[in-house]
């Protein structure tokens, strides 16, 4: 068998190789960099919907605050015109007893009366 023997010396072949290489960083740097920017977005998306929900806590806070405030506030009230309503019933019982005795009192004078 004969060999072919290669007349010429090795040739540097890698080149292809190379350039396939600085095309793939630079494609994974932009792809990088647009991650990153799509990041940084969405963190501050993220930031501005945290902030907004921990304003809307503190406000519906101050909210139910007020609210239970009030709610004492008419409470008390309740209380005072309940014990109002309390003495005002008794003492309406108290004068339809006056009156009923002062009915029959006058009834028994106005009897006398007519038999004068």
């Amino acid at each position: 068998e004969v060999f072919d023997v290669p007349t010429t010396v090795y040739s540097f072949s890698s080149g292809d190789i190379v350039t396939t290489l600085e095309d793939l960083k630079t494609k994974f740097r932009a792809k990088k960099d647009e991650l990153d920017t799509q990041e940084v977005q969405a963190r501050t998306e993220y930031d501005t919907l945290v902030q907004t929900k921990e304003t809307l806590i503190a406000d519906k806070q101050k909210e139910m605050d007020t609210a239970a405030r009030e709610k004492g506030a008419e409470a008390e009230k309740i209380a005072g015109l309940s014990t109002d309503l309390t003495t005002t019933s008794a003492q309406l019982l108290d004068d339809q007893q006056v009156l009923a005795e002062l009915s029959k009192k006058c009834g028994g004078k106005a009897t006398v009366w007519d038999q004068r």
